[in-house]
């Protein structure tokens, strides 16, 4: 679990990460390359089904202030007038444990770093064979990520890209 400091998200380009250095190979560019594809896709439906997600922030990086430590969620949604945020992450398989991550560090600190009142997850995925938690099917339903709750199991949605 993060602690509580502060985080600021870091304005412009930021050359550093697998897109930016050598080409990525393997099962870690495949997984870039079906984050890239994912991402075209699921904005569109973000902005037709959750248009009160007025900020669409991809692969936006966050500097922890006393650390210096960088981090780097997917996607970040963010409903400015509601004051919440949704943020994404996108994993080309579903396996166990997949989302500690993204509820321990990601959620925290997206929090923190635009001031929200309430942050919730969403984890996109290409397969999600055996995976108990509760599915997206529609790009109409995402709202119901907006349901989950601190000890829930983090809500999956499948994007085939």
């Amino acid at each position: 679990m993060l602690s509580a400091d502060e985080w600021k998200l870091k304005e412009g380009y930021l050359g550093i990460g697998a897109q930016n250095g050598a080409k990525a190979t393997g099962s870690k560019g495949r997984g870039i390359t079906y984050e890239n594809k994912a991402v075209e896709k699921l904005t569109p439906a973000i902005r037709e089904h959750l248009p009160e997600f007025n900020k669409i922030l991809n692969g936006p990086w966050y500097r922890n202030v006393r650390t210096r430590k960088w981090r780097q969620p997917d996607l970040v949604l963010i409903n400015e007038e509601d004051n919440v945020g949704i943020v994404v992450e996108i994993k080309l398989n579903w396996k166990p444990n997949i989302c500690e991550k993204l509820i321990d560090t990601y959620l925290p600190l997206v929090k923190r770093a635009h001031s929200l009142d309430i942050v919730w997850p969403l984890l996109v995925t290409r397969c999600f064979r055996n995976c108990p938690n509760p599915k997206i099917v529609h790009a109409r339903d995402m709202q119901r990520a907006m349901a989950w709750q601190p000890g829930d199991m983090t809500p999956v949605m499948m994007v085939l890209a």
